[in-house]
C-alpha cells in the first residue's frame, strides 16, 4: 500500500485541527458581506445548523451496519461476523471509539464540510484492523501524477503525508463530481454571516435594555430653553 511505502504512522495526530487563520488561506476563504467570519466551526453557533447536525448525525449512528456474505449454495446471504470488516462496522471501529460515536463524528463532517474521511490502518497481511477519522480541515484529495486519487494529509506536526485512496473510507454528502463533497456551510456562507450578525446586534441591543443610541443634531446653536423644548 502507498501508505505503507511512504512510512505512515501517528494515525491519531490526523484528526488535529489547523488553525482558522490557515485554513482560511488554504482553503481560499473570502470574507462574507457582513463581515462575520463563517465557516463549519462557527456556523454551528447557530441553533438551526446545529439541531439539523445533531437530528441527522443522531439518526444515523443508530443505524446498524452489518456486512455479509454470499451463499454458494442457495444464493443467499448471512452476516460475516469472521470478517474483519464487521467487526470494525458493526462491534469497534478503532480502539478508542464506539460504532455510534464514530458513524455520528462522519455523519456530521460529511453534513459540515461534505466528507467524513478515516484511515483505514491495516496489518502485515493486509487486513483493516482500525479505522482514524481524519478531520476534513486537514484534508485535501488530489490526484497523483498517474491519476489515481490520493488523499493529503496535514497532521499536527504541519508534515503532509499521503495516502492512497484505497487505504481511505469516506462518507462523501452533497457533491457536483462524485469524487469531492462541497461544503454547504461554504454554498450559505452569505445567509448565515447574516443570520451571525443578526444575532449579535440582537444580543448586543437587549444588553443595553433595548434602549436604542440616539444622536439628535441642529443646524444652529440652541438655548437653554430651547434645549428643554426638545
Amino acid at each position: 500500500m502507498l501508505a505503507e511505502l511512504l512510512g505512515i504512522g501517528a494515525y491519531r495526530s490526523y484528526t488535529a485541527k489547523l488553525g482558522d487563520d490557515t485554513a482560511a488561506i488554504l482553503w481560499g476563504r473570502r470574507p462574507t458581506a457582513s463581515g462575520k467570519e463563517v465557516n463549519e466551526d462557527t456556523a454551528t453557533n447557530i441553533a438551526a445548523v446545529f439541531n439539523a447536525v445533531t437530528l441527522i448525525s443522531d439518526a444515523a449512528k443508530v443505524l446498524p451496519l452489518f456486512l455479509y456474505e454470499r451463499l454458494a449454495n442457495n444464493g443467499g446471504k448471512r452476516a460475516a461476523t469472521q470478517h474483519p470488516v464487521y467487526r470494525l462496522l458493526h462491534r469497534r471501529p478503532n480502539v478508542e471509539m464506539s460504532p455510534a460515536r464514530f458513524k455520528k463524528l462522519l455523519v456530521s463532517w460529511a453534513l459540515l464540510w461534505g466528507s467524513g474521511p478515516a484511515e483505514i490502518e491495516r496489518n502485515g497481511a493486509g487486513q483493516p484492523i482500525n479505522l482514524w477519522p481524519i478531520h476534513p480541515r486537514n484534508r485535501r484529495k488530489v490526484r497523483s501524477d498517474t491519476g489515481e486519487l490520493v488523499h493529503l494529509v496535514r497532521g499536527s506536526d504541519a508534515q503532509q503525508t499521503l495516502i492512497a485512496d484505497a487505504d481511505v473510507l469516506e462518507l462523501i454528502g452533497y457533491t457536483k463530481d462524485g469524487v469531492n463533497g462541497v461544503s454547504i456551510i461554504g454554498m450559505a456562507r452569505e445567509s448565515l454571516g447574516v443570520a451571525i450578525a443578526a444575532e449579535e446586534y440582537a444580543g448586543a441591543f437587549f444588553a443595553k435594555d433595548a434602549a436604542p443610541n440616539i444622536v439628535l443634531k441642529h443646524p444652529r446653536r440652541l438655548d437653554d430653553a430651547a434645549q428643554r423644548r426638545i
